[in-house]
């Protein structure tokens, strides 16, 4: 069990986006970390496993109903919205949208829309996390491990090879079709996934990932702010950036690091964020040799490796509400606003990536000596869902420890 509040336990090391690079902590990870990493990863699956039932129905919803129920839109507040992601004012809205729990409850109720609109409240809407839990209802199975070769996957360079601006301009039924996209679905043989024919379409991993990005899409629409850990997709390292275009702004290298760019819009690198979640969980290649967080990581690779389809969905449900279970509740709010993917670093060869950075002092490595020579010519902390992972899980620890979420540690 996690130590008891006011003890005082080695600290895990934690990205750093306040200082140059990131922060050079102590080797490994103790036992005591690792303990309560692994309780709070089987808390994780069984939490995500579980629905209303086991046939994951829920009473008094009809598909009717749910139907009718997602269809409608929050009126937008808009105050605020200049200041982008991390404004105050979009913030509060977000916050005020996200709490609401009486969706289901209240869903066998005769629509008062209408009186609502007339009281000026708006319509009902669910929550991210809500709507994601809808949309996996119908899948039942925590998934097969997936005949994709294992491998210490450059995640950011495959996904960093796709141009996420026209991917954004093609229209919804398209988007699978592109060379680049069609060109990675079969690599991950995916394509199986959209074939009724096959036998693996009904596999539990396939629905997954047909829900993944399905629902996606349709989310971009319901939430215009996008999801709650945008930031962790922001990635200036690959063929292409991250983000669509003109969605991003002040990344310029010649300024002191870390930078902090400005996301104009979360939505503009939701595209490179599930391809990212994907290719993670499908290919087990979740690591952090360099920060040395291994232990922290060790359970999405787990859970990656035997339960894929349980695991993209907890991986949808971090991505948008920034929490992996609603028993944990989000992760610290400084969490969300690191920018791994704009840390530079060294590759293989000894170049900058990106390589328009002009150069400077390389980040110390954090990890034992074996995993530090494997890290080589990776980046410092990995961006997408390996950071989100980790960092959340660490960021809820440390609040554990010492009663409250401290931007100084976290």
């Amino acid at each position: 069990c996690p130590p008891r509040p006011g003890s005082n336990p080695r600290r895990p090391a934690m990205a750093r986006t306040t200082r140059r690079h990131t922060s050079s902590a102590a080797a490994g990870a103790t036992a005591t970390l690792a303990v309560a990493a692994w309780s709070l990863f089987t808390a994780a699956a069984s939490d995500a496993a579980a629905g209303c039932d086991r046939g994951g129905a829920c009473p008094g919803d009809s598909e009717a109903d749910v139907s009718e129920l997602y269809q409608l839109r929050l009126q937008r507040d808009t105050s605020g919205s200049e200041g982008g992601v991390g404004s105050e004012g979009a913030e509060a809205a977000v916050a005020a949208r996200k709490i609401s729990v009486i969706d289901r409850a209240f869903a066998d109720i005769q629509d008062d829309s209408g009186d609502r609109a007339a009281a000026g409240q708006g319509p009902i809407q669910p929550s991210p996390a809500q709507y994601i839990d809808e949309r996996f209802k119908g899948i039942n199975g925590i998934g097969h491990e997936w005949p994709t070769e294992n491998k210490v996957d450059n995640t950011w360079q495959e996904c960093g090879g796709v141009n996420w601006t026209k991917v954004a301009m093609t229209p919804k039924d398209g988007k699978l079709k592109l060379w680049a996209v069609d060109r990675m679905m079969r690599e991950l043989n995916l394509t199986v996934c959209y074939n009724q024919t096959d036998s693996k379409y009904h596999d539990p991993t396939c629905a997954a990932v047909r829900v993944v990005i399905s629902a996606s899409i349709d989310m971009e629409a319901m939430f215009p702010e996008g999801p709650k850990f945008a930031n962790a997709s922001v990635v200036a390292w690959g063929k292409f950036p991250s983000w669509v275009f003109d969605s991003v702004s002040g990344v310029d290298y010649s300024r002191r690091l870390p930078l902090q760019a400005k996301l104009v819009n979360g939505n503009a690198v939701l595209g490179y964020g599930l391809c990212d979640m994907i290719r993670t969980v499908l290919t087990s290649s979740a690591n952090q040799k360099f920060t040395a967080t291994c232990g922290w990581v060790a359970g999405l690779a787990a859970l990656s490796h035997k339960a894929p389809a349980l695991t993209l969905k907890v991986a949808m449900r971090l991505l948008w509400a920034g929490e992996i279970t609603p028993s944990l509740g989000p992760a610290c709010p400084a969490i969300f606003e690191q920018q791994p993917g704009l840390i530079p670093f060294l590759d293989a060869r000894g170049n900058w990536v990106p390589d328009f950075y002009p150069g400077g002092a390389a980040a110390v490595c954090a990890g034992n000596d074996v995993d530090c020579i494997v890290a080589r010519g990776k980046p410092v902390n990995p961006p997408g869902l390996t950071h989100m992972w980790s960092q959340s899980l660490i960021s809820k620890f440390m609040e554990y420890q010492y009663g409250e979420c401290d931007p100084t540690r976290t």
